[in-house]
């Protein structure tokens, strides 16, 4: 009888305990929900940008230009769109160094270094082609003329010194063989000496004439002569008592 008694006294304490557990869960709160994620920020792309450098020492004046516009001071990043872009480095007095940059659409930076500039070449003389062929043309005709007048009046002159000396002495036969100025019939002396005479009087104007022209042709040589050289050649004029002439160097 006992054992039972304790059964059921057992199962009655049970009871309220379970009863005092459910109350209890029945009057906590319930916990409030999570919050909902917030919805991610899109992130703004970079632009790609290029850098160029410069091997030292850089000479004075350097300037550095990225598809034509001015970096200043060279080796700042210059943002620039995705694509091909052209890098020119350059300085007073020095050849030019360009290259093209491939710049990438990720948004990194390209870097490219320019080495020494290399000094810039002489300029080429002005085309003076026409000029020097005029010149040439001019100093050809005047050593043909200097040659030419001076081998003409130079002949020219001998003979008329020659003829005119003979002429000279047919005449002192004539007055020996003419007195009083009236020579017989056969008489040769006298037309020998005219015709000596006409012949000299001809030979010195054109003695005359070849030097006035070889004359020229120094004046024409000299206005055109290039700067002088030890290997040009050239000719000059010389006069002296009774004498005219010419020497140069060819």
């Amino acid at each position: 009888m006992i054992p039972r008694l304790h059964l059921a006294l057992s199962c009655l304490v049970l009871a309220s305990l379970v009863s005092t557990v459910r109350a209890a869960a029945a009057d906590e709160p319930s916990p409030a929900p999570a919050p909902a994620p917030a919805a991610a920020t899109p992130s703004t792309p970079r632009k790609p940008a290029i850098i160029v450098l410069v091997a030292e020492p850089a000479p004075d004046g350097l300037v550095v230009r990225i598809d034509g516009e001015v970096v200043d001071p060279p080796g700042i990043p210059r943002t620039v769109p995705p694509g091909p872009h052209q890098v020119v480095v350059s300085a007073p007095g020095k050849a030019p160094w360009s290259a093209t940059v491939e710049a990438r659409g990720d948004g990194s930076a390209a870097m490219i270094t320019a080495p020494l500039l290399a000094d810039a070449p002489s300029p080429a003389p002005a085309p003076a082609a026409e000029t020097q062929e005029a010149a040439s043309s001019t100093r050809t005709t005047g050593t043909a003329l200097t040659i030419v007048g001076f081998s003409v009046g130079g002949a020219a002159l001998v003979a008329g010194i020659t003829t005119g000396a003979l002429a000279l002495g047919e005449m002192g036969s004539v007055r020996d063989q003419c007195p009083n100025k009236t020579c017989p019939p056969g008489t040769s002396a006298y037309s020998t000496a005219n015709a000596l005479a006409t012949i000299a009087d001809v030979a010195f104007p054109i003695a005359g004439a070849g030097i006035a022209a070889a004359i020229v042709g120094l004046v024409l040589r000299g206005s055109s002569a290039p700067a002088a050289t030890g290997d040009q050649p050239s000719t000059s004029l010389w006069v002296g008592p009774g004498t005219i002439g010419a020497r140069g160097s060819f």
